[in-house]
């Protein structure tokens, strides 16, 4: 009779645990109801679709970070007894919603920036490496700028349209993988839009033969022998406009470079044979060419993220050659549009609503209370997800400034100094 009670008693625990989860406030806002203590209700918005969060520049970026719920249910219909072996078992951390006055201790929190980089585990560092290198031959800053990339990060919420978005600082460092990721984004869009007025795209890649000539001279070449061909009377009757990127590898063999132009086209069909042979007269007698079509805008899309704002990865680079190519790159330019082409949009424009964001907390005062605070679950779910928070959503221990001041400090003590939130 004692073990059919002990049973019973925590068959009933079981059930409980699962029923009070049901129940919890972070329950009924996935289910879309109103907490009680502050009435907040997410709803979908027509005119952002669902996907993954914005950056500073609305660049797509998918954390690691999960919604809150670190356990799902137990459900009821497992056999009795491994659910009596599982009750039995005490929780390492509660799963419930809890107060900061708890024995479990918290994994450490990442800034927004560590976030972003743990998604480039080879390139960051051996980006860092070329821009130490340069900075030991001219006393530059370069480095610092790098690592201080996205690491001043904001949430906040439009007071009009009330969706939530993570605004943040940026280096501008053209081979910084964060700010390629948000420029090819926001350049794959732009491209997208001029594709969907092109007659028939297509997409040409012209190769250099490898040498051993400086860098320099080969990109000069390259560059030169695709204007000559874009301007020759058969290339230019048959292509309405054109986008175009540079993009280079590395022989493994004889540790030379082959450079290529990749060139996004509208245009009629054109025998390869009829480029090839065009392009051997200009460029000292290089012949291999590509041409084929594309078929979608996510193709096309695709094609311009791959090539649009570095011209390679610098981690397939030797050490002793990075610093040389970054070099022979440094002010010259690497995609251009031309003709039909010239409407699309290469650079992101400046921010003009800047009055039109509310500040709700700095990235890691909100992803810090997301365990004990309902608000902070509410902000990061309409982050990621693309929805609305009410209008009047706040922290419990907000601080009120203007976030346009020059000199910033948040919860937690962190100086923005004085590059705007905005300059992304």
């Amino acid at each position: 009779m004692v073990v059919s009670s002990q049973v019973q008693h925590l068959t009933d625990e079981v059930v409980g645990a699962a029923l009070g989860w049901a129940a919890s406030p972070l329950f009924e806002i996935l289910q879309g109801r109103s907490m009680p203590s502050q009435a907040i209700a997410i709803s979908p918005i027509s005119d952002l679709a669902p996907g993954p969060e914005p950056q500073g520049t609305d660049t797509p970026y998918t954390p690691y970070s999960g919604v809150g719920v670190s356990e799902t249910p137990i459900l009821l219909s497992r056999d009795l007894d491994k659910l009596i072996e599982k009750a039995a078992i005490p929780a390492p951390c509660p799963t419930s919603v809890h107060t900061e006055e708890t024995l479990c201790t918290p994994p450490p929190q990442r800034t927004y920036g560590e976030e972003l980089r743990s998604h480039f585990p080879k390139e960051w560092p051996a980006t860092a490496d070329a821009y130490s290198a340069w900075d030991s031959d001219d006393g530059g800053s370069r480095l610092v700028r790098l690592e201080q990339c996205r690491s001043f990060a904001w949430f906040m919420q439009h007071t009009e349209l009330h969706t939530v978005k993570v605004m943040s600082s940026a280096c501008h460092l053209r081979w910084c993988p964060l700010d390629a990721q948000a420029l090819a984004n926001y350049r794959s869009h732009s491209v997208a839009d001029w594709y969907s007025t092109c007659k028939s795209a297509k997409l040409l890649t012209l190769t250099q033969c490898h040498s051993d000539e400086p860098l320099e001279d080969q990109r000069n070449r390259l560059y030169k022998s695709f204007a000559k061909l874009m301007r020759c009377k058969y290339m230019r009757s048959r292509i309405r406009g054109y986008i175009w990127f540079f993009q280079y590898t590395l022989n493994k063999q004889t540790k030379q470079f082959h450079f290529h132009i990749h060139a996004l086209l509208d245009a009629d069909f054109i025998p390869k044979a009829e480029i090839s042979t065009r392009w051997a007269k200009y460029n000292q007698g290089s012949y291999i060419v590509n041409i084929k079509g594309c078929w979608s805008a996510a193709s096309a899309a695709n094609h311009v993220g791959r090539y649009a704002t570095r011209p390679g990865t610098l981690s397939s680079i030797p050490l002793d050659r990075r610093l040389e190519l970054v070099k022979s790159m440094h002010g010259r330019r690497i995609v251009g549009a031309c003709r039909s082409a010239k409407s699309v949009s290469l650079s992101p424009p400046k921010a003009t609503d800047k009055d039109m964001w509310r500040y709700l907390g700095s990235y890691e005062q909100v992803q810090r209370q997301r365990a004990y605070n309902d608000s902070a679950k509410a902000i990061v779910l309409a982050w990621k997800l693309g929805i609305t928070v009410p209008a009047d959503i706040h922290l419990e221990d907000e601080h009120s400034y203007e976030v346009d001041q020059p000199f910033l400090k948040d919860a937690q003590g962190n100086d923005y100094y004085s590059q705007s939130m905005f300059n992304t």
